[in-house]
């Protein structure tokens, strides 16, 4: 069995040494357009979860990998001279070189082949191939040169990025929020090594633009970020590494597999997908893609085969699209929302810090409250605290005697060291006794437009259950705008 790799970045480098695992007596090989030490960028962060993944997939690289980690379970957010800190998130970072010289020498050790600066993204170089992994990254020569057999949508984020490097040992994960140019600039930043770090930088186009940064070259961005975030750097020296300020594209593809001219081409990792890099999930997707991927050839062909049928390899990559797709597709969406934060900052600049802190550290929804609690306690109940004093003050409830919702003497109403979902409101002048609401269906069973008792029943078991406010269905506002004849 013969299978061509094109990419030697981590997905397709990890693809050939799972699959030469399995199937030891296939030819595998892999192409790389640049040379063995080029790579862009600095350090790369993965989770615990995806490092335990590369531990089941790969014992021996996963423990090279780890030796050469920087870990960090602390998050600190830097706004308006304010810094916070929280506990509990448990990721690691690596010099994306190193990486790649672990994944490369672990290849060498089994024997995959592995020719640098080599294009063979055409047709005519896989001829005879059973598979061919495109690994090929964000600018995939193969999805951009059959835009019809995987039709990729792109959608181009607004805000400007660059990637930095600086010389500096950071405590944990960084963000620090400066204002410049009349914008908000965002710095999201980890060590990777010892005396090293990653910086991104990002702010909005008008602001790019504004600070002159468009008309400029990388001396001029170094120039301009030492000086904004001095207060952050402490006198480190900033690096860069073909360090072009961009806009980040979320790339889709209709299929991630095609068979062009009868070969079968797969897309992984970048080529398939992306996801914006305020999660940090670009590499941790990509190794997942080949562990995937690779448990979806060996379930359809059987470890050691050493041929596979056309049916199989096309049951093989529509299950690895079916499983991956879904997961990327959540990544995706929290990245999406995660960026929208990041691109509407602005807004947010008014907010006391305790509140930007809890809104910057669960933007993603990946985060929740009640997650961010099992990570700080003290942080999720310093905040609460915060929120359900100053919400008693904005609301003018008095934070001892009698409370106005339940009309009870109290010394300490109740929901003042509650989840902020259980204090009280006020809707122009009706008081809820909390935040909780609920939205029926809609039940389709009035008689001539008029509720009866089955709505009561429904509307009072969504009562019971101490919702603060509950919705009733939609009123149609005339007989002939009503959708059914059991329409209200």
């Amino acid at each position: 069995m013969r299978i061509d790799v094109i990419g030697g970045g981590p997905a397709g480098l990890y693809s050939a040494i799972l699959l030469k695992k399995s199937f030891p007596d296939s030819t595998i090989e892999v192409v790389e357009r640049n040379r063995a030490d080029d790579t862009f960028g600095f350090g790369i962060v993965l989770s615990d979860e995806t490092l335990g993944n590369l531990r089941a997939a790969d014992a021996e690289s996963h423990a090279e990998i780890a030796a050469n980690f920087a870990y960090w379970d602390d998050i600190y957010v830097q706004y308006q001279g304010h810094v916070m800190k929280s506990s509990g998130h448990g990721f690691s970072g690596i010099r994306r070189l190193t990486l790649l010289e672990i994944l490369q020498r672990r290849a060498a050790q089994m024997g995959i082949p592995v020719r640098y600066q080599t294009d063979d993204s055409g047709l005519e170089a896989h001829r005879g191939a059973d598979l061919v992994l495109a690994a090929d990254g964000i600018n995939s020569a193969v999805r951009e040169g059959w835009r019809d057999a995987f039709g990729p949508s792109v959608d181009q984020r607004t805000n400007r990025f660059v990637w930095l490097g600086a010389k500096m040992n950071l405590p944990g994960f960084y963000y620090s929020f400066r204002e410049h140019a009349g914008g908000v600039w965002a710095m999201h930043a980890y060590q990777y090594t010892e005396g090293e770090s990653t910086i991104v930088i990002e702010t909005t186009d008008a602001a790019w633009r504004a600070s002159g940064l468009s008309i400029t070259d990388e001396a001029a961005t170094v120039a301009l970020i030492e000086k904004v975030f001095a207060d952050d750097l402490k006198g480190a020296r900033v690096l860069s590494n073909r360090s072009h300020w961009r806009q980040f594209p979320t790339i889709n593809c209709r299929t991630w597999w095609n068979r062009l001219d009868g070969i079968p081409f797969v897309l992984l990792g970048d080529a398939a997908h992306t996801a914006h890099f305020s999660i940090g999930s670009g590499t941790k997707l990509a190794l997942e893609d080949a562990i995937t991927l690779h448990g979806a050839l060996l379930s359809k062909f059987g470890a050691g085969a050493k041929s596979a049928t056309p049916q199989a390899i096309d049951a093989a990559l529509a299950a690895y699209q079916d499983v991956r797709g879904q997961e990327a597709s959540r990544i995706q969406h929290s990245a999406n929302v995660s960026l929208v934060f990041f691109e509407n900052v602005a807004r947010f600049w008014k907010m006391d810090p305790v509140q930007f802190n809890v809104s910057l550290l669960t933007r993603s929804k990946q985060i929740t409250y009640d997650n961010l609690k099992m990570r700080d306690a003290g942080l999720v109940t310093e905040a609460t605290r915060w929120w359900n004093r100053n919400e008693a003050k904005r609301l003018r409830i008095a934070q001892t005697g009698t409370d106005p919702v339940t009309g009870k003497r109290t010394d300490t109403p109740s929901w003042l060291d509650a989840p902020p979902m259980f204090a009280p409101f006020r809707l122009r002048d009706m008081w809820l006794p909390n935040r909780v609401v609920v939205s029926p269906m809609a039940q389709y069973s009035a008689v001539d437009g008029v509720p009866n008792d089955w709505h009561l029943v429904h509307y009072g078991a969504r009562a019971q259950g101490g919702a603060g406010l509950v919705f009733v269905e939609m009123t149609c506002v005339s007989p002939e705008g009503r959708i059914t004849p059991g329409c209200t």
